[in-house]
């Protein structure tokens, strides 16, 4: 019998945790053999003193079967929505299921939760970013400013790729891009100097807090105009450089590999908003690409993170932000 996998010191981070399982491995794997002669009833039992819901779990074995047991015990408000790193303790009891829980094997180690909007790029990579691309957040903010931004007069609708001449596709999402930049500059949202390190975990704020805040810095920016342009069908990339963020948008709904990256896509620097007009966020968001584009394509901390590849490889939305 193989005990809990989790390393000892370990961080926790509830802002990734709904990953847990599926794409990042299981908080608890056990594995379990029953080497008798008849079937066996095993309890699984997990508790701490404030960061899951108490969990148990029974597992039946029939003689000499062996079963890997993968567990993420549900978080506690506590941990969902702290704003504070704490401590605590996890306790794993393992047991027949016909004695008490606490008779038999146990382990126990120290935890540390991270504050909820802090994302660990250092330890799963920029992938990791997916969780934050939110466009369905639990308090509908994005998909009211999508609905509100539609109601700009002259303006046809979000369409996403709905046109089959080049030309009036790119006008377009052009246009799409720039209905969502002129009303988040309407509605006050401006750029928030802070430094952006990928060697380390940083508080990255979801895209429904840079609504209710008004503010972000690049990487929160950048995020908040990825959600709202995958919920109105528009195929965007999430560009990194060193120590920076912004977004690259598709001007046609075809794979990565056949985009031509001179003529097929647009660089938005989202750090703009508020203090240049739509034209001038495009201009400074290609001289970055330009600028950068060896970094690029040449190091591999760095580079294109298309959105819906994110969502095949299941690096969902986070449903608490």
């Amino acid at each position: 019998m193989n005990l809990p996998s989790l390393s000892d010191k370990a961080t926790l981070y509830p802002a990734t945790y709904h990953l847990c399982g599926m794409p990042l491995p299981p908080l608890i794997e056990v594995r379990l053999h029953n080497n008798g002669y008849s079937k066996k009833g095993v309890q699984i039992h997990i508790e701490s003193n404030s960061t899951f819901e108490l969990t148990s779990r029974t597992i039946e074995l029939n003689p000499d079967e062996e079963k890997m047991v993968r567990i993420s015990p549900n978080l506690s408000e506590k941990a969902l929505f702290s704003n504070t790193a704490f401590t605590d303790t996890v306790r794993v009891y393992i047991g027949i299921s016909s004695k008490p829980i606490r008779s038999e094997i146990r382990k126990s180690w120290p935890l540390s939760v991270a504050p909820k909007y802090d994302c660990p790029w250092y330890r799963y990579g920029e992938i990791i970013l997916g969780g934050w691309i939110t466009p369905l957040d639990k308090d509908g903010l994005v998909m009211k400013a999508i609905e509100r931004a539609n109601q700009t007069k002259g303006f046809a609708g979000f369409c996403g790729y709905q046109s089959e001449n080049p030309k009036e596709r790119r006008s377009k999402v052009i246009q799409q891009i720039m209905i969502l930049y002129d009303y988040f500059a309407r509605q006050g949202i401006k750029y928030l100097n802070s430094t952006l390190s990928f060697e380390s975990a940083q508080r990255i704020r979801p895209p429904a807090e840079v609504i209710r805040t008004k503010s972000g810095n690049c990487i929160e920016l950048t995020l908040l105009f990825a959600s709202c342009l995958e919920a109105v069908g528009l195929r965007t990339h999430i560009v990194l450089i060193p120590n920076h963020a912004f977004l690259a948008v598709s001007t046609k709904n075809s794979n990565y590999d056949s985009l031509s990256l001179d003529k097929d896509l647009l660089f938005l620097e989202c750090t703009c908003i508020g203090g240049a007009p739509f034209e001038k966020a495009l201009e400074v968001g290609e001289i970055n690409f330009n600028k950068n584009r060896k970094i690029i394509f040449e190091d591999n901390r760095y580079g294109f993170l298309l959105v819906e590849k994110l969502r095949e490889y299941n690096y969902r939305p986070n449903p608490n932000f």
